[in-house]
């Protein structure tokens, strides 16, 4: 086996291009860091001279279930912090949008648009994101917390990866990415900043939705060292376009360089779409025919003749057979590097030489088969010189006398090219019309609450209808705003109108069981209300739906009244503990979930809850509320509207009079609901 040549060091930073960013420098023994991309190094420690950065004030915050305790990373829209899950006690990551973010809705729908549908990928190749939400003004998303280093580590500490492991890692991100495309999921900056090895030898894809990253005026999405040449020409990617940053990826782990290089990044995206098929196996000597083969079909310019993502994890298996699947090899190699005492305790072996228990014979066996192109049997024939073109004329006499000109683009070629770009912008263009009608959908369900909303809604689709009328979604945004407008089809998104005989049904059942509720509830027998409430249907007009929501939704908050009253009753200040009875007052002594235990005139007597004047009641609500925040207002809130008492409930004596003020009961009924909406869309 003939010895490999030097490695050639990795490109310099290419000015102007800031997403392609130069290896970092290895990590320091014993620095063993969570990934925060989830995936990237966290910011590293500022100068010594520097002034102290001011502190964050979302640390000690908690976002969902998660409480944010350090900041690990931060990039140009959002900053990455370690949390700890408050229900699990697991350590997580959390994404947030900064607030020049906040302020793109382009920028803000597709994070969490994006983010609903990677967490739907379920691949051990892939970043797993648990949760997305929005709190307050943050907008944020609860992710897998990463401990391990990104390949492009690897690569600055070893310069280049033996084919073997270099296949393997290759596998696992194509395995990841397969998945992503059975979603119609595009990565858009597959590179090996963005593979992260884990302890345990997985390899995790990271980073995904770059797009929702971008500045709005940016139309290339890529790193320029690993972009296909359809992104290089027209900005559009698509599923071979992950494809090829992976094939590229992969020469560069063979040979410890990308490819193509360049004083700009015009230079780089020109190389791209210009330059020669590649040969990893002229800068890795001995690297067998059948990797190269797969490095130039991965890399080919046109995207239709590429592999699809699960093609390559199949053609990696015929390659390297089933010792490609073990990830047992990379195992540890993350942790070795970052900890070397703890990775070498009990073996007696260098890092460098650390081999897994069981599987080194069978390891070393592939990795012969597989470098075995032989100097004697099959050596790699040296590259002849350049002859000159005869086609040309005179050349000059220099480092350029023997360089070919350009190759010619034909007509048929142009023509070629010109529909491949128009195919691309137009899929482009129908992946935003979809990811617009998502974001509008999401839209619809936060602000749609009755058939009031229906114009807007009709009004949304016919804009987005208008501005996308060459795409398919352009299409379903006009279908839903003919049939929302003649009746046939519900506003929202997620719903849809019962059979008319069950809206009859419902409202019949409905109008005999009010009554019922009402009477229920002046008895604070709220339980029983509750259970009166039929289950809701969706009707045409929107009323009897709304209706049965809201009675449903009130009489589960007065159920919760008394329970919560009764636990919260020491916070009652004494001087407030006396009620106005009909019989004169008394002294509040306790309260129990089926009444109130009070004294007068020296004598303890206990009252059921409907012996006790609802203002009294609310009074004591309002002073036992007082620091249980949203959902003690909710349940006061609840009980003053059930029991006809004025938002000044503790007032005593004020009555809104609804039987008599229709509008006034009205705006009441629709202010409760409204309100309730927003604070249970905010826990």
């Amino acid at each position: 086996m003939s010895a490999p040549e030097k490695p050639t060091p990795p490109p310099p930073p290419t000015p102007g291009a800031a997403a392609a960013k130069p290896p970092a420098p290895a990590p320091r023994p014993g620095a063993g860091r969570p990934a925060a991309k989830p995936g990237a190094r966290p910011a590293s420690a500022a100068k010594s001279s520097a002034a102290p950065a001011p502190p964050d004030p979302l640390i000690g915050t908690t976002l969902g279930r998660c409480q944010l305790i350090e900041r690990i990373g931060q990039g140009k829209t959002s900053t990455v912090y370690k949390a700890v899950n408050t229900a699990t006690h697991g350590t997580v990551a959390v994404k947030v949008l900064l607030p020049s973010a906040r302020a793109n809705p382009e920028i803000v729908g597709k994070f969490g648009l994006e983010a609903r549908a990677i967490a739907k990928i379920d691949n051990e190749n892939v970043l797993k994101i648990f949760d997305v939400g929005q709190q307050g003004e943050e907008h944020y998303l609860v992710m897998e917390l990463l401990e391990g280093e990104e390949i492009l580590d690897v690569l600055s500490r070893e310069k280049r990866i033996e084919p073997l492991d270099a296949l393997r890692i290759v596998r696992q991100a194509a395995n990841g990415l397969a998945a992503a495309h059975a979603q119609g999921i595009i990565h858009r900056d597959v590179k090996p900043q963005n593979l992260v090895l884990l302890d345990d030898g997985t390899v995790k894809l990271v980073d995904f939705g770059l797009a929702a990253d971008l500045d709005a005026e940016s139309q290339r999405v890529g790193t320029p060292h690993y972009m296909a040449p359809e992104t290089c020409e027209s900005g559009a990617s698509e599923t071979a376009s992950d494809v090829y940053s992976l094939g590229i990826t992969l020469h560069h782990l063979l040979t410890g360089q990308p490819p193509y290089a360049g004083k700009s990044v015009k230079e780089i995206l020109q190389a791209h779409l210009t330059g020669e098929a590649l040969h990893p196996e002229r800068k890795a000597a001995g690297l067998k025919r059948e990797i190269s083969d797969l490095v130039r079909h991965m890399t080919k310019r046109d995207p239709l003749l590429r592999p699809h993502a699960s093609d390559v994890v199949a053609e990696l298996d015929r390659i390297g057979g089933q010792d490609l699947r073990k990830k047992d090899a990379l195992r540890g190699r993350s942790a070795r590097h970052r900890s070397p005492g703890l990775a070498r305790a009990g073996t007696g072996s260098s890092p460098a030489v650390m081999i897994g228990a069981g599987v080194g014979v069978a390891l070393i066996v592939v990795l012969l088969v597989i470098l075995s192109s032989s100097s004697t049997k099959n050596p790699t024939p040296p590259t002849p010189p350049l002859a000159p073109d005869p086609t040309t004329g005179p050349r000059g006499v220099g480092p350029d006398q023997n360089k070919p000109l350009p190759p010619v683009e034909t007509p048929e070629q142009k023509t070629k090219r010109e529909k491949l770009a128009a195919e691309l912008a137009q899929r482009a263009r129908e992946s935003d019309a979809k990811l617009a009608l998502a974001a509008l959908e999401d839209w619809i369900r936060a602000n749609w609450h009755s058939k009031t909303d229906d114009a807007n809604v009709v009004s949304r689709y016919r804009a987005h209808a208008k501005e996308w009328k060459d795409t398919p979604a352009g299409k379903v945004s006009d279908d839903r705003a003919r049939q929302i407008t003649a009746g046939k089809l519900h506003a929202h998104p997620d719903k849809t109108y019962d059979p008319e005989a069950e809206v009859e049904t419902a409202r019949q059942t409905w109008e005999a069981a009010k009554p019922m509720v009402e009477a229920a509830i002046a008895q604070h027998a709220y339980e029983e209300a509750r259970k009166l409430v039929p289950v809701a249907v969706q009707d045409p007009e929107g009323s009897l739906a709304r209706d049965l929501a809201f009675w449903a939704q009130l009489t589960e908050h007065l159920s919760s009244f008394q329970v919560t009253l009764a636990s919260g009753w020491e916070q009652i200040a004494a001087d407030q503990r006396t009620l106005r009875l009909p019989t004169g007052k008394v002294k509040l002594q306790r309260l129990l979930i089926n009444g109130l235990e009070v004294e007068q005139d020296g004598k303890t007597m206990r009252l059921t809850w409907a012996e006790a004047p609802p203002a009294e009641l609310a009074r004591l609500a309002h002073a036992a509320f007082t620091e249980k925040g949203t959902r003690g207002s909710l349940l006061l809130m609840a009980f003053a509207w059930a029991h006809r008492l004025s938002d000044e409930f503790w007032g005593a004596d004020l009555e809104l009079g609804m039987a008599s003020d229709k509008a006034k009961f009205d705006a009441e009924f629709a202010g409760y609901r409204r309100t309730w909406e927003e604070r249970s869309a905010s826990k």
